[in-house]
């Protein structure tokens, strides 16, 4: 801008921009502070999330190879049969 027009509050604007953006960014970096431990948490659970169906996998089969050679199981497991309960 020349120096031969007078300011129109431009400085004051800029400044406060600045200014907003410095406390923004502060707020992000605590944010962040707070949510990295959190992260590697959740990471740490979905890793163990995602080994679940494998692990069932392992269980259930032993249980219905036991039931496909003629075994039986207690009353309260022949859900996994596909009966109920009370049978």
């Amino acid at each position: 801008m020349p120096l031969r027009e007078p300011c129109t509050g431009c400085h004051a604007a800029k400044a406060a921009a600045i200014a907003d953006a410095e406390r923004r960014i502060g707020l992000c970096e605590a944010a962040t502070e707070i949510l990295d431990p959190f992260a590697e948490r959740l990471q740490g659970a979905l890793g163990r999330l995602r080994q679940v169906p494998q692990d069932l996998g392992e269980v259930y089969e032993l249980v219905i190879e036991f039931i496909r050679k003629g075994g039986r199981l207690p009353v309260y497991a022949r859900w996994i049969e596909g009966a109920g309960s009370h049978a």
